[in-house]
């Protein structure tokens, strides 16, 4: 599959390879804000404004990424690639223009190439749990290690609150403190 970024203007293509790589430690799995920029302006594209983070890992990350039961990140070519800065901190139920808006908002002033941010979707592997051998497991009991390494946790309030009702938004403040 072949994808362009529409703030470089250059095209990438996913070129899984059928053998099975060792996973990056899972800390250092971070993405450019342009890469996230152009893969979820591509899927809202195909998919609607509508589209929730939940359908963008039903509908465009777990197909990708099931025969090779590997992450998202792992497809991802190197020159979008880098050590996170900021951890996100958001809900699965949130519409996935608004999470871009903001964090592009948020880093209005920044070239989108040189922040990096670490997001679950990308970073850990969203096939099945059955199907992946434990690397799920293993990926989200390191998520207190990933919130040590990065600079920040960007948390992202909706109006009605609902980060604050997810177990896991919580657990990650939590480990922010």
């Amino acid at each position: 599959m072949e994808f362009g970024c529409p703030l470089s203007g250059r095209s990438f293509a996913f070129q899984p390879t059928g053998v099975p790589r060792p996973a990056e430690d899972v800390t250092k799995r971070g993405v450019c804000l342009a890469y996230l920029q152009q893969f979820t302006s591509e899927a809202i594209a195909l998919h609607g404004d509508a589209l929730r983070v939940s359908e963008l890992v039903s509908l465009m990350v777990r197909p990708r990424c099931n025969t090779l039961h590997c992450c998202l990140y792992e497809l991802i070519p190197s020159e979008f690639k880098g050590v996170p800065q900021f951890f996100i901190s958001h809900t699965w139920s949130r519409r996935v223009a608004a999470l871009v808006a903001a964090l592009t908002s948020f880093f209005a002033t920044d070239d989108p190439h040189t922040v990096y941010i670490w997001l679950d979707i990308i970073a850990i592997n969203q096939v099945p749990y059955a199907t992946n051998k434990g690397l799920l497991q293993d990926d989200v009991s390191s998520l207190s290690k990933v919130i040590d390494t990065v600079d920040s946790t960007l948390f992202f309030l909706d109006a009605q609150g609902v980060v604050l009702t997810r177990i896991w938004c919580l657990f990650e403040v939590w480990q922010t403190l």
